[in-house]
């Protein structure tokens, strides 16, 4: 982290605490296009975020490495240019939305694709939720429940990445209604659904699983994530 010397920068520094490294990779913010987008993993941010990349670079076959590399990203964070994005903030022609999903679908999917699957980081996330070998669905919910959430994004609670304490938002896309909600976002910033891209290497198909979720794994999930399935209007 650069060292915070502004009144503007300490500002959101303030604003966003000890997340602020994380709302720094989350927050993808455009002052051409007049908005910002914060993303949650495993609800639709590959697509999102590629998608707005090549929107900012105006070209539709921009296919970066790693479209979640933020040093490269051609989308701005809260501290590129800290003083307008406190204005972006509040600027009535910003469009500050972002993308939910069911929580019952979002952390199966994590499950899969973060710890059951071929994830590079997957030793190491393994080892820091306390396990030597690859947990059961129901043995890492249950880790999830003696541990908490913070400290990976991908099974973080929805309302604790969103900070909606922090930004009022315009349009809350879901998932599960992906392509129209993601072309009402690309209108409002005045391009065509056509620029949607496809970005399907996460890929887990577990919304089509989520049925087979058991009871105990259902009660579980309704535990750990009480406050997403009440702020956004999931049933439990």
């Amino acid at each position: 982290m650069r060292l915070l010397l502004t009144p503007s920068a300490r500002a959101v520094a303030r604003m966003f605490g000890p997340s602020l490294d994380e709302a720094q990779y989350l927050i993808n913010w455009s002052r051409r296009f007049r908005y910002i987008y914060v993303e949650v993993p495993k609800a639709g941010c590959s697509t999102v975020k590629l998608t707005l990349q090549r929107i900012e670079r105006d070209d539709r076959a921009y296919a970066p490495d790693n479209k979640h590399a933020r040093s490269r990203s051609p989308l701005l964070s809260p501290l590129s240019s800290p003083h307008a994005f406190l204005e972006a903030l509040k600027a009535p022609d910003c469009l500050r939305f972002c993308f939910v999903r069911d929580p019952y679908s979002r952390i199966l999917s994590a499950y899969a694709e973060k710890l059951a699957g071929n994830d590079f980081e997957r030793e190491m996330r393994l080892a820091k939720l306390g396990f030597s070998q690859t947990p059961s669905f129901e043995e890492f919910l249950e880790a999830l429940a003696r541990r908490g959430t913070r400290g990976d994004i991908h099974w973080a609670r929805q309302t604790d990445l969103l900070r909606p304490d922090v930004i009022a938002y315009d349009f809350v896309g879901r998932f599960e209604n992906f392509q129209s909600d993601f072309a009402t976002v690309l209108t409002r910033i005045g391009r065509d659904p056509g620029w949607i891209a496809e970005a399907r290497r996460h890929r887990t198909d577990a919304s089509a699983r989520a049925g087979d979720i058991s009871l105990r794994e259902r009660v579980l999930i309704g535990e750990i994530y009480a406050e997403d399935f009440a702020r956004f209007g999931y049933p439990v």
